[in-house]
C-alpha cells in the first residue's frame, strides 16, 4: 500500500512515525501535529484519541498542561504492517 492509498488515520501514524514520536521526549501536541500534518486540528484530535483507545498511541500532559502524544510500539507495528 502506499502512502496515498492510506486514510486520513494512518497518514496520521505514519506522520508520527517518520517525525520519531516514538518516546515522551519526542512527543508533539495536536496543534503541532494538525499543522504539520496539514489536517483540521478536530480531526486529528478525534483520531488521536481513537488510536490511543485502540493502543497505537500514548499521551502525556506536560508542565505546561499541554497534552502531547507519541506513537507506542504497536503503533510502530501498525504502521510497518501497513506496507507488507
Amino acid at each position: 500500500m502506499s502512502e496515498e492509498q492510506l486514510s486520513a488515520s494512518g497518514r496520521l501514524l505514519l506522520l508520527m512515525h517518520n517525525l520519531c514520536l516514538v518516546r515522551p521526549e519526542n512527543s508533539q501536541n495536536c496543534y503541532e501535529l494538525s499543522n504539520t500534518a496539514k489536517m483540521p486540528y478536530d480531526e486529528v484530535l478525534r483520531i488521536l484519541e481513537e488510536h490511543e483507545a485502540e493502543g497505537y498511541v500514548a499521551s502525556l500532559v506536560d508542565q505546561s498542561g499541554t497534552k502531547r502524544y507519541y506513537l507506542t510500539g504497536l503503533g510502530m507495528i501498525k504502521v510497518g504492517s501497513s506496507f507488507t
